[in-house]
């Protein structure tokens, strides 16, 4: 299963969403942050893509009051009916539309030039053309509006990366392509403690990783079918030490290298 097709992504946060909130301490110190880099203002128009269950979004509305406008998108239902019944308890009118984050400029209502800041946590990994989805999000923006996303760093979720060695592209280079003044990046703290990797038990790894993870097991089912797995996993382990510095060691990370954009 590719983890770069919709109802895989929709079925695997679909699954994950009724606990999304509590699984981890990532989720609300990468919101805070983000909240941070926004810093919302009344009035101000806000378009949250992947908002999954409303972590940015919620305090978003908060922020910019009845005079304001957020859109939070995301391709999970289960995520989004969550959120809403939280912006319900909390009696904040929030617009939520479920969709293909990369298509969002085709839902009516979304138009060009109408929003002060287009946010996207954590989720160009997840899209086919990444390029094209940038330079959409762009032309909804303002004139000096904001288009505020990340990807991860190369030492980030190691194991998850020689899994699958895709093709990495500089998130600068994304928002110049759309036009942007690229004017800001920089690299975020680890939202999780440095995981120290010894690439001898790199085997054991890979069968940790399909008991343990939730990512492995969704979508990448198909390297541990009986057929497959041990290939799978020599494939595995000879990546792996490619990678692994002259000590046989990796520090895996959970970090982001950020940029914002601005509309010229």
């Amino acid at each position: 299963m590719s983890p770069n097709t919709l109802e895989s992504i929709k079925s695997y946060y679909n699954a994950r969403a009724p606990g999304y909130d509590t699984e981890t301490n990532f989720h609300p110190h990468q919101a805070s942050d983000y909240l941070h880099w926004i810093s919302p203002k009344p009035g101000m128009h806000i378009l949250d893509l992947a908002c999954g269950t409303g972590a940015i979004t919620l305090p978003l509305k908060r922020a910019v009051g009845p005079t304001g406008r957020v859109v939070g998108a995301d391709i999970s239902d289960v995520s989004l009916e969550i959120a809403r019944s939280k912006a319900e308890d909390e009696g904040l009118d929030i617009e939520w539309v479920e969709c293909d984050i990369s298509t969002i400029y085709a839902v009516p209502g979304i138009e060009e030039g109408s929003f002060d800041v287009v946010s996207c946590a954590a989720a160009l990994v997840l899209l086919k053309d990444p390029g094209m989805a940038v330079r959409e999000w762009a032309r909804l923006l303002k004139p000096g509006g904001l288009l505020i996303t990340g990807v991860l760093t190369g030492d980030t979720m190691v194991r998850g990366i020689v899994l699958d060695r895709v093709a990495e592209e500089e998130v600068m280079g994304l928002l110049r392509s759309a036009g942007l003044d690229g004017g800001e990046s920089f690299l975020t703290e680890s939202y999780a403690e440095p995981k120290y990797l010894d690439v001898e038990k790199a085997g054991e790894m890979f069968d940790a990783l399909f008991e343990e993870a939730p990512v492995p097991r969704t979508w990448y089912a198909d390297l541990v079918v009986p057929s497959r797995r041990e290939k799978s996993k020599e494939i595995f382990e000879r990546e792996m030490k490619k990678l692994a510095g002259p000590d046989g060691k990796l520090v895996e990370y959970v970090r982001f290298h950020m940029a914002i954009g601005r509309k010229v």
